[in-house]
């Protein structure tokens, strides 16, 4: 156990992925026999973490702190998105973490579409049940927002505990908006009681003010406000269910509620406010166990101030900062395949692969750094049961 405790810590410690350390942490991980592995695509070199063998340490840990973070086999575990209350689940056979995650303010309408690639290798590479929180009505209200993640994803995490019969732990991940929200989660009793954390992932953490967040936003707000009330009106009249769209009247709820929260966002301050946001957390976060990941060509982040915060508030072992390649699109990469449409242009089809191989390899490098993390956890809480056991 402290073998590999130690081995994996070495690993993520040392996780960077600019040329020459990633050449010294291959020729290190080979010495030293360091559980991470790197796969490889048609496409591309992915990076994975693979955490060490269940097996040995299951003599040594009590059923219900075992997790089984070893990668399924595709032909009996390829499990479709299913969709719940407010979230979209991704669940394998036996999964050994539960990822509640959270997305961004677009993009987390439909997070099993614009998320899809990234969360799937989430949840290949820990064996993880992915439940991705549906933002269908966006608001300004972000503690709100908040709460209601916690628990819609809680509700979903506890079903699938009751199932296996054991304690599952559960990671909070979150993107963008979705970051900002798992930051105010943590500082909500009610939050935590829905849905605690083993640890917490900040992606791309952003913190920006309603001005910044919205810059096409007319001058005059609550004009369009207005305007967008009068399509949501519009939108509910209209009988979609004739055009054969599957849960059509749900859909359409979906539609109106996301219309008439941009509206309300247009005319509003977020709330909190970003100074707000920081104030909250310095006084009243208090999940332990934090990653902050950023891009090193992200423009919207603002991971440097919860980085500093955090640290001001827990201490500075109780959070880890990584910046990888990539922007603040990454974790929204889609799964390109290894499949080109060709244009005739050797010069143009050559620069549109060598693109294809790049962004692949920044998302899976993100990926590799957060399964990682996970599995150092799992390991340390593993050890600490143990210790307890003894």
């Amino acid at each position: 156990m402290v073998g590999s405790l130690h081995r994996l810590a070495f690993a993520f410690n040392g996780f960077s992925f600019n040329s020459v350390r990633h050449r010294e942490f291959r020729a290190a991980r080979k010495a030293s026999r360091c559980p991470l592995k790197f796969r490889v695509s048609k496409l591309a070199p992915r990076a994975t973490a693979a955490a060490a063998s269940p097996g040995d340490r299951a003599d040594r840990v009590s059923p219900s702190t075992h997790t089984n973070t070893s990668t399924p086999n595709p032909e009996d575990n390829n499990p479709s998105w299913q969709s719940r209350p407010g979230v979209d689940l991704l669940l394998p056979a036996d999964p050994g973490v539960i990822i509640s995650f959270t997305g961004g303010f677009a993009a987390g309408l439909a997070p099993r579409t614009t998320y899809a690639a990234f969360l799937r290798r989430l949840s290949e590479v820990l064996n993880a049940a992915i439940i991705a929180y549906k933002l269908t009505s966006p608001s300004g209200d972000h503690i709100d927002l908040a709460n209601k993640a916690a628990s819609a994803t809680g509700v979903v995490a506890s079903e699938i505990c009751r199932s296996a019969g054991r304690e599952i732990p559960v990671f909070g991940v979150g993107h963008s908006l979705g970051a900002k929200c798992l930051l105010l989660a943590g500082c909500e009793a009610r939050a935590r009681e829905a849905s605690p954390h083993a640890a917490n992932i900040f992606i791309s953490f952003n913190n920006a003010s309603r001005d910044s967040a919205l810059p096409w936003r007319p001058p005059d707000s609550k004009a369009a406000a207005d305007a967008l009330s009068n399509v949501s009106a519009f939108l509910t009249s209209l009988d979609i269910s004739k055009f054969g769209i599957p849960d059509a009247e749900q859909t359409m709820k979906n539609v109106v509620g996301t219309v008439s929260a941009i509206g309300a966002s247009l005319s509003t301050e977020f709330h909190p406010s970003s100074e707000e946001t920081i104030a909250i957390a310095g006084a009243r976060y208090a999940i332990h166990q934090n990653l902050i990941l950023s891009f090193d060509d992200d423009t919207l982040d603002h991971s440097e101030e919860l980085e500093t915060v955090l640290r001001s508030r827990l201490g500075p072992k109780s959070v880890v900062r990584r910046i990888v390649p990539g922007t603040h699109m990454t974790p929204m990469t889609p799964d390109i395949g290894s499949e080109f449409v060709t244009t005739g242009f050797s010069a143009v089809d050559d620069t549109v692969q060598k693109a294809a191989v790049r962004i692949a390899k920044e998302l899976d490098q993100a990926v590799a750094v957060i399964a990682a993390f996970v599995k150092l956890q799992l390991l340390i809480r593993e050890k600490r049961a143990t210790e307890l056991g003894q």
